[in-house]
């Protein structure tokens, strides 16, 4: 253990999933304190199992997780798509195709797809001085206002489809997807009204967000590869 502390010692780290465990852990920790428990071996309250993984290394990444949109009722797609030239630049592509593979050749740039038959496809592209205009996302500060999913969320769900983080919260709304030729299929069957299409988010601004002390925003950060989930318990000696 303490040769582990000694190659820690001085370093960052940065809580990719789990920050509500962790949390949890924090409070049951001060709540055995409080109680006059003492640790009676090292296998106790004080400890908690964690992974660490290098975010130099080449082989881990972030995976997008995409948005789909349903239940909303008297819908205006078009009204929407014109709306949104408030803030973005909004490109009609020949088809979902297109717009997905012209999605990963720009920085704060969204892929949207409206329901419909045929499916209509769109690259929404933010313009220029949008970031630092407090008109736009106003409450949101710092690097977050760089991230495409608070583009979405801060951009477009709350103020042109008044989902905020209450309707998303209920999940009466929004689905996640990880691969988009499933969300586009959903699209093409009519199961949800809007798809949303995210860049993945870059490890950089993973570290930028968290030491401006800031956390990420939910289903930003599907982090690859995973490790192999679970159970493991752990007895806790306790003295008290």
């Amino acid at each position: 253990t303490g040769e582990i502390g000694e190659i820690l010692k001085g370093k960052a780290l940065y809580i990719a999933d789990g920050h509500h465990r962790f949390r949890t852990s924090e409070v049951f920790h001060e709540e055995c304190l409080e109680k006059g428990w003492q640790c009676s071996t090292p296998e106790s309250f004080d400890k908690r199992l964690v992974a660490l993984f290098n975010m130099e290394s080449e082989g881990v990444r972030i995976l997008a997780t995409h948005r789909a949109v349903s239940n909303l009722p008297n819908i205006d797609s078009e009204g929407l798509v014109q709306n949104l030239r408030e803030w973005f630049e909004v490109v009609q592509c020949g088809s979902e195709g297109e717009m997905l593979r012209a999605l990963p050749k720009g920085a704060n740039q969204l892929g949207i797809v409206i329901s419909a038959s045929p499916l209509r496809a769109y690259l929404l592209r933010m313009k220029l001085g949008a970031a630092e205009d407090p008109a736009f996302m106003p409450g949101l500060e710092g690097p977050s206002r760089g991230l495409d999913v608070s583009l979405l969320h801060d951009g477009i769900l709350k103020p042109y489809l008044g989902l905020g983080p209450e309707e998303v919260a209920s999940q009466k709304y929004i689905d996640y997807f990880r691969e988009s030729p499933a969300m586009v299929s959903a699209l093409r069957e009519g199961r949800f009204q809007l798809g949303f299409f995210l860049n993945p988010t870059s490890l950089q601004q993973v570290r930028e967000v968290s030491e401006a002390g800031e956390r990420m925003p939910q289903k930003s950060t599907d982090f690859y590869p995973k490790l192999l989930t679970g159970l493991v318990f752990m007895k806790m000696d306790i003295e008290g």
